[in-house]
């Protein structure tokens, strides 16, 4: 865009030159075809053709099906975190109420020691 701003100011200092100096017209002439190449060649650069088009709505629906991957992602991490903690709180419960079975089995046993002791002493 620059190179055309240029050349446009080259262009509008050269046209009332070339009205009095036949070279300077041919200067002219070669200053307006570079112009109207260069404008040909942004033209080309410009996205009107349909692959390139496609192409932008494929690489779109990507980076849009890539976020919503991402923000799923997330969910289920946090989901995944909060379901470990539960099962961390689950497995102490159990281990609480494994010891407290493993405290009343070896009372029970006494128990019955100490029973069978008496019924041993009392025959």
């Amino acid at each position: 865009r620059r190179q055309l701003s240029a050349l446009d100011a080259t262009i509008a200092g050269l046209e009332k030159l070339a009205e009095t100096d036949p070279a300077i017209a041919k200067v002219l002439v070669a200053k307006r075809q570079e112009r109207a190449a260069a404008h040909g060649r942004i033209d080309d650069l410009k996205p009107n053709s349909v692959d390139f088009l496609l192409a932008v709505q494929a690489r779109d629906w990507a980076l849009e099906r890539r976020a919503k991957l991402a923000e799923e992602e997330a969910t289920l991490g946090a989901l995944i975190a909060i379901r470990q903690m539960e099962l961390k709180h689950v497995s102490e419960e159990v281990s609480k109420w494994h010891m407290r079975i493993d405290e009343l089995s070896t009372e029970q046993r006494l128990r019955n020691a100490l029973a069978l002791q008496e019924a041993v002493s009392a025959a």
